[in-house]
């Protein structure tokens, strides 16, 4: 929900954007939907955050762009309201019993496909952004973030953005900070000075 967190030992934020958001919550959203599923188990709870907010605000999207981006339109047939709404009825320790997520749905395929498939590791949707951001996006990071014009620079601190994208380069260690500071530059590079 957030990559800079009230409790980091560096906010990132010059004084009067501090100022401007301090009252946000980047966790309400989050709070609004576990509460609204205070009527069932902790397993459930979970999995209402992650279908409110994860679902609609990341996945289905990637998938969404990835399968239009080769002109096909994909339907997720486990995503029928119907079977939602029985799934969503149904005990947090048949969804995840004893660290093996999906049980219910594994068990009920094991006569139909292999084992090794059913229960292989999750492979995601992670793209390689630490090889990118230390690699051949490492010139560009620099050129975006860490020159005088960089425009983010309006609400951060030049030098604290200078300074994760120096720590990742060494360390590895800020990926998704770098990151999101790169796709915000960028955003207002290409999408806002278009609309200037």
């Amino acid at each position: 929900m957030s990559y800079f967190l009230p409790w980091d030992e560096v906010n990132p934020y010059r004084p009067e954007f501090a100022a401007i958001v301090r009252d946000s919550d980047p966790y309400r959203l989050t709070q609004l939907a576990w509460d609204h599923a205070n009527k069932t188990d902790t397993i459930n709870r979970l999995l209402a955050c992650d279908i409110k907010l994860y679902l609609p605000g990341d996945l289905l999207p990637k998938v969404d762009i990835t399968t239009m981006a080769v002109s096909l339109e994909a339907r997720n047939r486990l995503l029928d309201q119907h079977l939602m709404k029985w799934a969503a009825s149904l005990p947090g320790d048949l969804k995840v019993n004893h660290g093996i997520t999906k049980y219910l749905f594994k068990k009920a395929l094991e006569p139909w496909l292999p084992s090794n498939l059913i229960h292989r590791n999750r492979m995601g949707f992670e793209i390689p952004r630490d090889e990118w951001l230390r690699g051949p996006l490492q010139p560009m990071v620099h050129d975006l973030l860490c020159s005088s014009d960089t425009r983010i620079a309006t609400y951060l601190e030049p030098e604290k953005v200078s300074r994760w994208v120096t720590s990742h380069e060494q360390y590895g260690n800020a990926r998704a900070r770098v990151w999101a500071l790169l796709m915000l530059e960028l955003w207002h590079r290409v999408v806002q000075e278009v609309r200037v």
